[in-house]
């Protein structure tokens, strides 16, 4: 018996240039910051979210959704891509250039004025050989954390580690991509299958996977984001037998709840909240909130060092409302700043590419090969920040 047609599906529903993305992703951004609040302005070591349910913070399942939103996007974005360079192209402009820019910041603004401020010892710019200013933006510069810790007396940005794990999500869909793969979505489909059962697992065997040497696979935390990033990939890959309902969207949103009071909210949540998001981007009335730009990356990556600078420099005790207030509104300016001075207009850059292109037949490697050329002036790749990050997805 095939599919009812007079229910509406994901595909029918989903205008990629109207929709309610990058208001959700600004929310869950937001969600980030308003999280890191309580440990970070040392008014309690977890957000009171997550002391209710004992399993979660605001702040992880912010994450979780920005994995979902960004396999979505991203897989969108591989399979309307002409090519493999440009796919990748397009995705290290929507990362590198905004992170290179908060290293530098955070390195030879925040650093220098924290260090002035609270006249910590030393001089954190280049005198410790291992932790410096500079060694800090130096040394990770490609999203792996070679050294969080500038001077020895401050982690500046906690939240920057969830930006490798998005990107090797990027580089896996590429390479399905690039084997063909998302063109056969029932591959992909079994794959999820086969994440899904991993995911059970780790919930009821928690160390039966440590130390296998799988990226991203040998802990809970890491695994949990592959797997929204798929599921949001299956989703996108499957619009168009993905069902939209209030009612089912409600029911989803109601199960989440029960886990979070009962448990079991790691068990359930990676099958039940993408549904409840996926209403979200398509029914909430901020359809038009993309017009004022997409600022989500910025409070993700600039969140964590200002709520720092704010709770060193004794802005906690003002209290946690005040705190909190002064850590979004400057989280905010950061993310205007970044956007409209880094990210909008390294973004103008996606007509330059090395071309990978798809070939007519699709030959042992997919339906891709390699030679150069200039990329198509108008893209029809969808941009996604993650992370987590991310931010996701952006």
């Amino acid at each position: 018996m095939g599919p009812n047609p007079a229910i509406p599906r994901l595909a029918e529903l989903f205008d990629p240039r109207r929709n309610n993305l990058d208001f959700l992703r600004l929310v869950l951004a937001l969600g980030v910051v308003v999280s890191h609040a309580w440990p970070l302005g040392k008014f309690a070591d977890f957000d009171p979210y997550a002391r209710a349910n004992h399993q979660i913070t605001i702040g992880t399942t912010a994450v979780h959704s920005f994995f979902f939103l960004s396999g979505f996007l991203i897989t969108r974005s591989a399979r309307s891509s002409s090519s493999l360079g440009r796919f990748l192209w397009h995705r290290c402009l929507r990362i590198f250039p905004a992170y290179w820019v908060c290293l530098i910041v955070t390195a030879f603004c925040f650093t220098p004025l924290l260090h002035w401020l609270t006249k910590a010892p030393g001089d954190p710019l280049f005198r410790h050989t291992t932790t410096s200013a500079f060694g800090y933006a130096w040394r990770n510069l490609s999203l792996i954390p070679y050294q969080p810790v500038i001077g020895g007396w401050w982690e500046p940005n906690g939240s920057l580690w969830t930006l490798w794990p998005e990107f090797q999500c990027y580089l896996f869909v590429g390479t399905l991509a690039l084997l063909g793969v998302l063109r056969h979505r029932a591959i992909v489909g079994g794959l999820l299958g086969f994440l899904v059962l991993f995911h059970a697992v780790h919930i009821f065997v928690p160390t039966a996977l440590y130390n296998t040497g799988m990226p991203l696979m040998g802990d809970l935390v890491n695994y949990s984001l592959v797997l929204y990033f798929m599921m949001g990939s299956a989703c996108e890959l499957y619009a168009d037998r993905v069902v939209v309902s209030g009612r089912l969207a409600l029911a989803a949103a109601a199960l989440v709840a029960f886990t979070l009071h009962q448990g079991s909210y790691y068990l359930f949540a990676p099958v039940v909240l993408p549904y409840v998001l996926i209403w979200l981007v398509l029914k909430l009335p901020c359809k038009g909130w993309g017009r004022l730009g997409d600022y989500s990356y910025g409070v993700y990556i600039y969140g964590y060092p200002i709520e720092v600078l704010l709770e060193r420099t004794g802005c906690g005790k003002l209290g946690l409302p005040c705190y909190l207030a002064l850590a979004i509104t400057l989280t905010l300016a950061c993310a205007f700043l970044s956007y409209h001075l880094i990210e909008k207009h390294a973004l103008r850059m996606k007509s330059l590419s090395f071309r990978v292109s798809r070939s007519q037949e699709a030959g042992r490697f997919g339906n891709w090969r390699v030679h150069l050329a200039s990329a198509p002036k108008r893209s029809h790749v969808g941009t996604a920040r993650t992370s987590v990050g991310s931010a996701a997805s952006s």
